[in-house]
């Protein structure tokens, strides 16, 4: 099937914060040493769901810093981390706030 719609150039994301989410994205969904030539991009955040001495502040500590890494547009960002105990796995609900001239939230469930 043909897509006469298709344009011949190079797929571009203009608004700053679809450019973010999609690297919070790739943030949570790459583990580490995953990427060939970036070593330390990625995490592995699954591991909180099992390390029963963790609490909820440092996992935020631990995602806030890793979002250090990401270029945010001159975006701040805040980390909360609320952990709740599944039938057969637990769950953890990261909601990452960007602020700028209006306030963003995003909602990424770890299970």
């Amino acid at each position: 099937m043909i897509d006469f719609c298709l344009k011949e150039e190079p797929a571009t994301i203009n608004n700053e914060i679809d450019l973010i989410k999609q690297q919070i994205e790739l943030l949570f969904d790459t583990d580490k040493m995953e990427v060939l030539g970036g070593l330390e991009f990625g995490t592995h955040y699954e591991e909180f769901l099992y390390d029963l001495s963790i609490g909820a502040d440092a996992i935020a500590d631990k995602i806030s810093a890793d979002m250090n890494t990401l270029n945010l547009f001159g975006y701040v960002h805040e980390v909360k981390v609320d952990l709740y105990q599944g039938t057969e796995n637990d769950i953890i609900l990261v909601h990452i706030y960007l602020k700028k001239d209006e306030i963003y939230e995003l909602i990424i469930k770890i299970s």
